[in-house]
């Protein structure tokens, strides 16, 4: 890429990453010889290439979740994150203007790209419900006294709620009907150890 290329303003469209509506969370992020410009739902921010500070993973919304991407973080407090408008960011328009305009700042690998929804490594999120899984059951049939089956049911209640919870970076992007079948599911699952319980 030539230096007239990356001087070149570039407009890229996105979507806010903690908007389940599409429409209502349209965004636009404009790239010119200054440096960054968002516009998201009639407000604008903006920072220089000289003002940005540093990139690193930054919590997507602090109060509602543990998701955590990839941003683009000003020194006075700007925050863009470059996934929303190109999910390949650092090989794209966003990368090449940084690598140009700021070469002192270390871009991320490409295969780190994703969204963490807990936080943590995507590979290592197993490692961690399944010893809370365990942990739970053991707790409710040993020091409870619960049935096996009824450990189950209140464990599978308690992390598909928590899934729910910290999977989107806000509450209102998980669509309602799949509240409705996870909850469902989780009530009739404990209803039914409940019935066979009784039974036996």
């Amino acid at each position: 890429m030539t230096h007239d290329d990356v001087e070149e303003p570039v407009e890229l469209f996105g979507f806010d990453g903690t908007r389940i509506r599409r429409r209502a969370g349209a965004e636009r992020l404009t790239l010119d010889r200054r440096g960054l410009r968002m516009t998201r739902r009639g407000r604008t921010v903006e920072t220089t290439w000289e003002g940005i500070d540093r990139i690193e993973r930054y919590a997507m919304s602090l109060r509602y979740s543990t998701a955590k991407a990839w941003a683009i973080i000003g020194r006075d407090g700007t925050i863009i994150f470059p996934h929303e408008f190109d999910e390949q960011w650092t090989a794209g328009p966003i990368g090449d203007r940084l690598r140009h305009h700021r070469p002192d700042l270390d871009l991320p690998d490409p295969e780190t790209l994703k969204v963490l929804r807990f936080g943590i490594p995507n590979h290592q999120v197993p490692f961690v419900f399944l010893p809370a899984v365990v942990v739970g059951v053991v707790v409710l049939t040993v020091v409870v006294g619960a049935s096996v089956l009824k450990a189950l049911s209140l464990v599978a209640v308690i992390v598909g709620g928590v899934l729910l919870w910290v999977a989107s970076p806000k509450w209102q992007r998980v669509p309602r009907y799949a509240i409705y079948v996870v909850s469902g599911i989780s009530v009739s699952f404990a209803l039914g150890a409940w019935l066979w319980d009784l039974a036996s």
